[in-house]
């Protein structure tokens, strides 16, 4: 005798849900409940039925505009609801032709090109810092100032500061030797203020909720804050392009440059270099000769406006000895 069919014309996600088999495919339990709360969250109680095509593209553009998640996020989490219609049972007086304008709906892909890498300003940055929550504005300051991989900031722990060498230590990855990366004033300063007030004996930095930070946190973070300091498209990374940058145009030497950051650069431009030796170097302490230091205008930027920034970013900046201001 078969099984009464399930009415399913009033069918909701939440009760499609309910009725997916978890053992249909390799799925994590996570990203499912994940993507059904999105999912309901925006559709609420509205029967299957009603839910078109076009509404299931309305709810993709809200996560890629509104919730900022990428385009391949949103076609996994799109994925696990048509999973559910193709596996479940429940579905069998559901109109063929709703089952079917479930399962054609494709968030849009987008072709990308080569990306260039982005340069900030001494003002874009400090309009990004502006926007960025407290616990981002360290991260930032970190890839800004020394030069390090998002990466390498996140993982950051209490074991890689050397303080009587002024310096971090970054092990070693992937095509990228272990390095001693030196630090100016203004992070020596941030560091030590971080220690006296941190809750982990072990990571450096820590979200606003207080645990260590993840990409995927500082990745939805930043992208919040550069959009509202209207920088639409900025990377994380572009914090790292953005200080090879600034160094390079206050004639920092490339091979110095390639030692902190951890990159490779041509044999010929070392030779006669003392490469063993070591690095000595602070942004503020730059010779008069160079063109340009972004790095102190930015300084000199959240010091005359410090009733725009948090008094903690004011304090950090104020209290860094800035020598480069007499060679102006």
């Amino acid at each position: 005798m078969k099984a009464p069919r399930r009415r399913s014309l009033s069918l909701t996600l939440r009760e499609l849900h309910q009725h997916t088999s978890h053992n249909s495919w390799n799925l994590s339990r996570i990203n499912e409940k994940r993507a059904f709360e999105h999912l309901t969250y925006y559709f609420g109680h509205t029967p299957l039925r009603d839910i078109t095509a076009k509404d299931i593209s309305r709810h993709l553009g809200h996560r890629l505009t509104v919730d900022h998640v990428i385009p391949t996020t949103a076609a996994s989490e799109l994925e696990i609801p048509k999973n559910s219609v193709r596996k479940t049972d429940a579905l069998h007086d559901l109109p063929h032709q709703v089952t079917k304008d479930l399962l054609r709906v494709q968030p849009t892909q987008r072709r990308r090109s080569p990306r260039q890498p982005h340069f900030l300003t001494a003002e874009q940055a400090s309009a990004l810092l502006l926007h960025a929550p407290a616990w981002l504005q360290g991260p930032i300051l970190t890839m800004l100032y020394a030069g390090l991989r998002p990466s390498e900031v996140i993982g950051l722990r209490w074991d890689n500061l050397d303080e009587d060498a002024q310096a971090l230590y970054i092990s070693s990855r992937k095509n990228c030797p272990s390095r001693l990366v030196p630090l100016p004033h203004l992070l020596l300063t941030l560091f030590r203020e971080l220690r006296a007030h941190s809750p982990h004996a072990s990571h450096i930095f820590f979200d606003g909720k207080g645990n260590p930070l993840t990409r995927r946190i500082v990745a939805a973070a930043f992208r919040h804050a550069s959009h509202s300091a209207g920088l639409v498209g900025l990377l994380v990374s572009d914090m790292r392009n953005t200080f090879a940058g600034w160094a390079l145009r206050a004639e920092i030497p490339v091979w110095t440059l390639s030692r902190m950051m951890g990159v490779q650069v041509h044999r010929s431009t070392i030779i006669s270099t003392d490469w063993e030796g070591p690095l000595t170097w602070d942004v503020f302490e730059i010779s008069g000769s160079s063109q340009s230091n972004h790095f102190l205008e930015l300084a000199n930027r959240i010091v005359t406006n410090q009733q725009q920034y948090n008094a903690s970013l004011v304090s950090l900046f104020s209290r860094v000895p800035r020598s480069a201001e007499s060679s102006e």
